[in-house]
């Protein structure tokens, strides 16, 4: 039974969710830089290491216990919905873990990023965090195994027999096990040493035909260059960002990004960038969707079966059919099924695969504060470090 009412509505319920999240920390990143609320809090200089060290605990530890109240809501509308079984203590055994792990990647690029801003200025800030940003990518697999109980099978021999047709080159495929409904793997891996990420529950919830075109389709993502432009293109993004940052930090709010006020700043600032970013790259992200789609269909694919296995991962994340123009254009960065296969048809079309979600993914790097807000994670630690891919 369908219900129009966004509480009733997991869709709904989840972007409402996201709206809260992400609206909040924008709003204390605006209220704090307006204020100058690091300098007050912190001072304008650090005495000592020892001073800035607990500075900077302080800071992220305090972010991290404040997204809490967000996560349980999270978790509350899984429940809701019926799509977790895990009792509350349990998950927030598991959220303690997740959290603990995250706070201490974040606290190691604070480290890297001050240093790095003491040894080299902004050109060492810029090396920092291009190979930071290369190093996600290249271990995104093992981020997730990190950050949750993700765990991670190579294919049995069968399965690579199946589908050697669809494995050119080095693309090959794991398996993912875990109780996410909403994960759906991805492509991990640098460019030229990628790898096929798949949920193993597809191995019975989709057909072998459907299996196949979603494989087919996410090769053609890679040959067709699509995902490499959705690296690149989240790398730049989160290069630039750090850099102006970095630059506002010092020159607009008078703090070197080198004290424990300046580095909060930048976050703050980055987390604004980050921001933008999640309004302006879904765009890129909805073409290379349907650049993917229209891949897909010249390997072979038929529209029916396109359509079909389409609508079968969505239902597993958010299964929602119809969206207005403006809360597609600004939430969504992957399209609903039906506008994918009313455009597949008409036209070639270009675009950066995932951009926008490895971009939130990489915001960590510049400390950002957004990256486990954005509506389709926020409380899940198995997606904050691989985000739904169409």
């Amino acid at each position: 039974m369908r219900h129009s009412s966004a509480f009733n509505n997991y869709a709904a319920s989840r972007r409402l969710l996201g709206i809260f999240y992400v609206g909040t920390i924008v709003v204390f990143s605006l209220v704090a830089l307006t204020t100058n609320m690091a300098v007050q809090l912190l001072g304008k200089t650090d005495p000592s290491t020892g001073e800035w060290f607990k500075n900077v605990l302080v800071c992220t530890f305090a972010f991290e216990f404040a997204s809490l109240v967000f996560d349980i809501a999270g978790f509350g509308i899984e429940k809701r919905f019926n799509r977790s079984t895990e009792p509350l203590r349990v998950y927030l055994w598991k959220w303690c873990r997740a959290t603990f792990k995250h706070a201490l990647l974040m606290l190691s690029l604070v480290f890297v990023l001050t240093a790095a801003f003491r040894i080299g200025s902004y050109f060492g800030l810029a090396l920092a965090v291009i190979l930071f940003s290369v190093l996600l990518i290249s271990k995104q697999v093992e981020v997730a195994r990190y950050l949750s109980d993700l765990e991670f099978d190579e294919p049995s021999q069968e399965m690579r027999a199946t589908f050697l047709q669809n494995r050119p080159g080095t693309i090959g495929l794991v398996l993912a096990r875990n109780t996410e409904f909403g994960f759906t793997g991805g492509i991990v891996g640098l460019p030229h040493a990628e790898s096929l990420v798949i949920p193993q529950s597809w191995l019975y919830k989709l057909t072998s035909q459907e299996l196949w075109a979603e494989i087919t389709r996410r090769n053609a993502a890679v040959t067709c260059g699509s995902r490499n432009r959705g690296v690149y293109g989240a790398i730049t993004f989160t290069t630039i960002g750090v850099l102006l940052s970095a630059f506002l930090t010092e020159h607009l709010l008078g703090q070197s990004p080198s004290t424990s006020a300046g580095i909060v700043n930048l976050s703050l600032v980055f987390t604004l960038w980050s921001f933008m970013g999640l309004l302006l790259l879904p765009f890129l992200s909805q073409r290379g969707v349907i650049e993917v789609d229209q891949k897909a269909m010249a390997k072979g694919v038929s529209k029916d079966l396109l359509r079909q296995t389409a609508e079968k991962i969505d239902a597993q994340m958010e299964d929602e059919k119809e969206r207005s123009d403006t809360v597609q254009f600004i939430f969504h960065p992957i399209p609903t099924t039906k506008r994918r296969m009313s455009y597949v048809e008409h036209g070639t079309m270009s675009g950066a695969w995932q951009v926008a979600r490895y971009a939130v993914y990489l915001s960590i790097v510049g400390l950002g504060l957004l990256g486990r807000a954005v509506h389709c994670n926020a409380g899940k630690f198995e997606l904050w470090s691989m985000l739904p891919a169409d």
